[in-house]
């Protein structure tokens, strides 16, 4: 940046922040925060630097997603495709279980999509801030089935 170039060496600069979802292909999720971490509310009060190093604030304050470095609302329609791609695989491991006539084991996937917190973003995988619900959670088996949703024997 200090010869008056963009980090790619072109004369202008996109604002990644503003980005049209369509026009994405791959999300580096560290400022948006990891999509199992369920934030889903931003910081305004410090900048991101001074925040990670802040000992006066708690973990989850630390891990608000800072408004200074990314647009919030940006943010969350981002996580929220991580959430509806994995909505996707519990949908598909259900019917894969139903198949097999593993009923009992129906309930166990549906679980991990009952939180209500920020449901429209996260789609019932998060019951608060900062408090994901992991797949299938204790079900090594149905985990298991995984890979043959994508064609491995």
């Amino acid at each position: 940046r200090g010869s008056g170039k963009c980090r790619n060496d072109q004369e202008t600069c996109e604002e990644c922040r503003d980005t049209p979802l369509p026009d994405i292909f791959n999300i580096h999720f560290t400022q948006c925060r990891k999509p199992w971490m369920c934030i889903g509310e931003g910081d305004t009060s410090l900048p991101a630097a001074k925040r990670q190093k802040s000992r006066l604030r708690t973990r989850a304050e630390k891990n608000l997603i800072p408004e200074d470095s990314v647009h919030l609302d940006h943010c969350m329609a981002l996580l929220q495709i991580w959430h509806d791609h994995r909505s996707d695989l519990e949908q598909q491991l259900e019917s894969l279980v139903t198949k097999r006539g593993a009923l009992d084991k129906i309930s166990t996937i549906q679980n991990g999509h009952n939180g209500e917190y920020k449901k429209e973003f996260f789609r019932g995988h998060c019951s608060a801030n900062g408090a994901y619900t992991t797949l299938a959670k204790g079900e090594k088996d149905i985990l298991k089935l995984i890979p043959q949703l994508y064609g491995a024997p």
